[in-house]
């Protein structure tokens, strides 16, 4: 099984975004990760404007797929969260964010 991991390539943090990828798929047989460009996520560079998982959920649907129950995906973010959690999951979506990685 093949997941699609968004991220927008403009991203600061896309190296260890491709480093963790790398890792996971060497590590594990089960299941893929594929590192997928999505320009139209949200990029703060300074992790100071917060979103909400709802909005990144819609985002989702709106310019990649309807997350059905037999294709997850994970959409990674560099904005903070409105309620500073680190993730967010919808059924087959999960949403992270990286927004204060050191």
């Amino acid at each position: 099984m093949n997941i699609p991991v968004l991220i927008n390539p403009r991203c600061e943090h896309l190296r260890r975004a491709e480093e963790t990828i790398t890792a996971v798929n060497r590590e594990q047989k089960f299941f893929r990760l594929s590192l997928v460009p999505a320009r139209w996520l949200p990029d703060d560079e300074n992790e100071e404007k917060e979103v909400t998982a709802e909005h990144i959920r819609v985002l989702v649907e709106k310019n990649f797929q309807k997350i059905p129950e037999d294709k997850p995906a994970i959409a990674v973010i560099q904005n903070p969260f409105d309620d500073n959690s680190f993730s967010q999951d919808y059924c087959y979506l999960s949403i992270i964010t990286i927004a204060s990685w050191e």
